[in-house]
């Protein structure tokens, strides 16, 4: 009979006396809550062992998660969000613990990691400087609680197994496909009407440009599938099946912008391949600078303007997309509202901004009234319906432009990763990545959808993955997919 090791003695001491010391304290000082000491203590051991089924959990649950105020309860998305604050409080006892010292040196060193970290340093600069530091702070800690879980772990998921990749991409798409259908049969019920939409999407998406927004990411992710499994086979039907089934949910979104997200996907794809990325996004951000520029000479936005009898909201498609094209629907006019607004709020504070989170309680003293609509009122508590000036309203302009280089470095480092891979069905993996961070990208500009649970979890996502490969590339770990399966209870320590 084998003894048992000496390491495992030593710790079932350790444990026992734990317990020992807790039972006494709590009889001592009649606290009954301390005995669980002992137990939260166990949980967490466990949880550091198996943190990889946590996070699996965490992906699984993203599509279908509720939240709770839409019962009458706290501001929590569940059971996401719970997942999410669990792996944000076990991520540094399980990157100290791996034993892989090389992994760890080249995750601080990684551009993308390192300009993330100025990102999260700005943030933090800013919510000291806050004008309402209470609404800033849990900013920062919600931004934390995304950037952990969602980069850091994902990461450390595929740097020690690449096939991990796959069963990522299925543990989200499944349940989501799931919801596509139901929320597809909830709307037909409905009749397909465009003014039921979010109606139909409710309680699961806040709203039918979420919904839309979502399912316009996994568009390119599923056109990827089709040309990563072989012609024929029952994955492959399965691949173009979903497709489907996303581009038509697209489309009964009714979301302008998860349509243009879906072309802009496409744009991607041919500046990747054919290394044009730099330029398409150094093209993009001229382009934004010139508008801005001309707007705001002379005050020529004050053409803009809307008329009052232009301000209409159309409950019928065809009227609403006839009426977006002539600048007449209520939805544009009132993005404009806010747009001079947060430009405005830039001009008053140029550094540091109004602090993170403040938007809504600050902008309506920077209005322009020419701009006013019927519903800007703002009941819904809404943002600024672009990232871009959102982020100058907030964290000022050095806030932008971070968040500017920040995405300009994510395609960057992509592409060049893209031309150095050698294994087929992994360039198809990590184009179909940037297509979908290409996806995101333009819904994030026309809707600040970055601290959405399930929008900017697959943004993270996709740079946990593109750092992942990057970091395998550069230490010479195969980056060679197979299809041996994997299991999802290997421990990462």
């Amino acid at each position: 009979m084998n003894s048992i090791p000496k390491q495992n003695t030593q710790l079932f001491w350790l444990f026992a006396c734990i317990t020992f010391a807790s039972v006494a304290t709590a009889m001592l000082l009649n606290q009954m809550l301390l005995l669980a000491i002992p137990f939260a203590i166990l949980f967490a051991l466990l949880c550091i062992a198996n943190t990889k089924l946590i996070y699996y959990a965490l992906l699984f649950a993203l599509p279908i998660s509720i939240n709770l105020k839409e019962f009458g309860l706290i501001s929590l998305d569940f059971p996401d969000e719970p997942l999410m604050l669990a792996i944000t409080t076990l991520f540094p006892f399980v990157f100290l613990l791996n034993r892989n010292r090389n992994m760890q040196s080249s995750f601080f060193r990684h551009p993308i990691i390192g300009w993330m970290i100025v990102w999260i340093f700005w943030v933090l600069t800013c919510t000291i400087t806050s004008t309402y530091p209470a609404l800033s702070i849990k900013y920062f800690l919600s931004k934390l609680w995304y950037v952990i879980p969602f980069i850091g772990m994902t990461t450390l998921v595929v740097y020690q197994d690449i096939q991990s990749i796959k069963k990522i991409f299925l543990l989200y798409a499944i349940p989501l496909l799931a919801m596509v259908l139901f929320v597809t049969y909830r709307h037909s019920k409905l009749g397909f009407s465009f003014e039921d939409v979010t109606a139909a999407c409710s309680p699961y998406f806040v709203n039918h440009v979420c919904y839309g927004s979502l399912v316009s990411l996994f568009v390119p992710l599923s056109v990827g599938a089709i040309f990563y499994f072989k012609r024929c086979t029952a994955n492959w039907f399965y691949a173009i099946g979903a497709t489907l089934i996303f581009l038509m949910a697209v489309y009964l979104a009714y979301s302008r912008g998860a349509w243009a997200a879906v072309f802009f996907a496409g744009g991607i794809f041919v500046a990747v391949r054919f290394k044009l990325v730099k330029i398409f996004f150094i093209t993009f951000y001229l382009f934004i600078t010139a508008a801005a520029i001309f707007l705001s000479t002379n005050n020529k936005y004050i053409d803009f303007a809307p008329r009052p009898e232009t301000g209409i909201m159309h409950d019928n498609l065809v009227d609403h997309l006839i009426a977006t094209l002539k600048g007449k629907d209520i939805s544009s006019n009132e993005r404009f509202y806010r747009w001079v607004a947060g430009a405005r709020m830039g001009s008053v504070k140029p550094i540091f901004g109004f602090g993170p989170n403040t938007f809504y309680e600050n902008y309506k003293p920077y209005t322009v009234h020419r701009f006013h609509t019927y519903v800007s009122r703002n009941n819904e508590r809404s943002t600024m319906h672009n990232y871009f000036l959102f982020m100058l309203a907030e964290q000022g302009y050095v806030g932008m432009l971070i968040y500017a280089v920040f995405i300009f470095l994510v395609f960057a480092k992509g592409q060049k990763l893209y031309h150095q891979l050698t294994d087929k069905k992994l360039k198809i993996i990590l184009i179909s990545v940037l297509c979908m961070l290409g996806a995101f990208f333009i819904n994030n500009t026309l809707s600040e959808l970055i601290e959405n649970d399930k929008l900017g979890s697959c943004f993270f996502i996709g740079i946990g993955i593109i750092v992942a490969l990057d970091m395998r590339h550069k230490n010479g770990i195969s980056n060679q997919l197979s299809a041996t399966p994997i299991s999802i209870s290997e421990p990462l320590v």
